[in-house]
């Protein structure tokens, strides 16, 4: 009997040592397209438990809007237990703010429709953060302007959070903040904010630019979710996000998403001394993925572009197929160089060349403007070291074909590394 005993104890303790323990989790937002895909990737990880939602106000989104759509994302995934609270809308320091029709889009989660909650946003988001990020992973996607507020109304909470991971900075790498080519948007909004958090002494890995501009949102993974989206709620509502915002059209990439997955997996990551400088763009595909499909099955197209244009900086080539077909085409644009680099693609009308358009490059200064005579379908800039994948639609035209070109600012400089046939469909 006491052999039983013992195996039935044995048993029951193989069956807990089989649970898997919850990381805790705080998520401070913004709530913009990239927050919310984030958020409900980490509502739907089993290995998450999220303790709660601190929504910025001086981000993207106002609150109480911003505080209603997450928790219409929360109730979303079957949660109602989950607090969440709004921040302050004026910044530490400073009065920089994002642009008003930005935040009307974040306002109205971008013309996305949930189902409604009657969930409501209770108490303020530093008396929050100051309850429920001891012991927790503080997981950055906004100014850090609450986390920040938190840290000064108790300093010791620094020593009290297992770590906070936060997207914010440009270290090797232009920024993206509308007032300031240089700076990244969080911290351009609350540099004061971001400050404080790093000298607080809270355990801090920072997810900059360098590292996201490595995890473009692509066609390939929006195909996918495109797919396979009806497997999950959260997967329907991430479609719809990606959907209406475009995302995958180029110029996005997954900034929270790669921040609130490095969180969980560091190794996602190159980080030096505490600052991400390169990410692993496949592995956190299958991963998002995965989470918002609730584990089944999926597939991500190939990467196949139909066009590729280089940069290195002294040249700029093209690869891929030697006639086209009007309509979609998939381009790649690959920043070799340390200086960002634009392109474009479109067509001369019938009496012009393309050695007029070279000649007319030739005599270009400052910012290049395209001769009338040159109709643009598609033009986009690509950050240093990094690629993205452009959908673009080709046109028929009078001479038969669509001319590629690559440019530089600060000397103006251009290239042209193609003339491509194009044909009509069928």
């Amino acid at each position: 009997m006491r052999r039983l005993a013992l195996f039935a104890l044995l048993l029951l303790a193989g069956c807990g040592g089989s649970h898997v323990a919850r990381t805790p989790i705080v998520v401070d937002t913004d709530m913009s397209t990239d927050d919310a895909v984030a958020l409900l990737y980490l509502l739907e990880k089993p290995t998450v438990d999220v303790r709660a939602v601190a929504v910025s106000g001086t981000g993207l989104v106002h609150c109480p809007a911003g505080a209603r759509n997450a928790l219409q994302l929360i109730a979303l995934t079957g949660r109602t237990d989950i607090p969440v609270a709004c921040g302050s809308e004026t910044p530490l320091a400073g009065t920089h703010e994002l642009p008003d029709e930005w935040r009307a889009a974040a306002d109205g989660l971008f013309g996305v429709t949930l189902p409604p909650t009657t969930a409501e946003p209770s108490g303020n988001a530093v008396s929050l953060l100051r309850r429920t990020a001891p012991g927790a992973t503080v997981v950055e996607l906004a100014p850090m302007t609450n986390l920040a507020s938190a840290l000064r109304a108790e300093p010791g909470l620094a020593k009290k959070v297992t770590r906070v991971v936060a997207m914010g900075g440009a270290v090797a790498v232009p920024g993206n903040a509308p007032g300031d080519p240089s700076a990244e948007t969080n911290a351009w909004v609350d540099p004061l904010a971001a400050r404080v958090v790093a000298r607080s002494g809270a355990p801090l890995t920072r997810v900059p630019l360098d590292a996201t501009n490595d995890v473009p949102v692509t066609t390939y993974f929006a195909q996918a979710l495109k797919r396979y989206h009806y497997a999950t709620p959260a997967a329907t509502a991430a479609w719809d996000i990606v959907q209406s915002t475009a995302m995958a059209n180029g110029n996005s990439y997954f900034w929270d998403e790669l921040t609130a997955a490095a969180a969980l997996d560091p190794s996602l990551l190159h980080v030096v001394g505490g600052v991400a400088l390169h990410a692993d763009r496949p592995r956190l595909e299958h991963e998002l993925l995965s989470v918002l499909l609730g584990g089944k099955p999926f597939a991500i197209p190939p990467d196949r572009p139909d066009v590729t244009l280089t940069f290195t900086g002294s040249t700029c080539t093209y690869s891929g197929r030697s006639r086209l077909t009007a309509g979609p085409v998939v381009v790649d644009a690959v920043n070799r160089s340390g200086q960002v680099f634009g392109w474009a693609a479109g067509r001369l009308d019938g009496t012009h060349t393309l050695a007029d358009l070279k000649r007319y490059a030739a005599g270009l200064k400052g910012t290049p403007q395209a001769p009338k005579w040159f109709t643009g379908d598609a033009s986009a800039t690509v950050p240093p070291h990094s690629r993205s994948t452009w959908p673009i639609a080709t046109q028929l035209s009078t001479t038969g074909s669509t001319i590629f070109l690559c440019l530089t600012q600060s000397p103006t400089r251009v290239w042209f590394p193609a003339e491509i046939p194009v044909f009509g469909p069928g």
